[in-house]
């Protein structure tokens, strides 16, 4: 079986541009019958690397209902780790890049079904979202219906 046939792809932030100190909030990704979620966020480059994101949450909830999306520690950014903040956000890049401004490997096992991602910047930046879901539940899946996309091809 080949792995990457056996995935769900979805673009959640497309292009935003945030300003400074707006927040900013993905579309709700239902993770429901995946173990693992890769979210990659692509983001413009800066003229200074502190030009970055001042927060950035992973929520979950089990409903889709906006006010029941709550934030566990270890899916928090910020400037520093404490009691609050589960990992410290990276330095913008400063050179024209093709490479993800960060990802995030997240074990579903442990999480809610719906995720979203929230972020707040601390200068205009424009960002994109990309998620991966894997090692689904019931496998192999490869339909169109199942992939939730327009196009599959399988062994081209």
């Amino acid at each position: 079986m080949v792995n990457l046939q056996n995935v769900k792809v979805l673009v959640p932030i497309r292009q935003a541009s945030l300003t400074s100190g707006a927040t900013g909030t993905s579309d709700t990704i239902d993770t429901r019958g995946y173990r693992h979620a890769k979210l990659i966020l692509y983001a413009s480059t800066s003229d200074v690397v502190s030009n970055t994101y001042s927060t950035l949450h992973v929520r979950e909830s089990d409903a889709t209902v906006v006010s029941n999306f709550a934030t566990a520690a270890a899916l928090v950014g910020g400037t520093a780790t404490s009691s609050t903040v589960g990992f410290v956000i990276p330095n913008a890049e400063t050179a024209t890049s093709s490479s993800a401004f960060m990802v995030l490997n997240i074990n579903l096992r442990r999480r809610k079904r719906y995720l979203q991602l929230r972020l707040t910047p601390q200068t205009t930046v424009s960002s994109t979202l990309v998620c991966i879901l894997s090692r689904p539940e019931q496998s192999p899946i490869g339909t169109a219906t199942d992939q939730e996309n327009s196009l599959v091809v399988v062994n081209a």
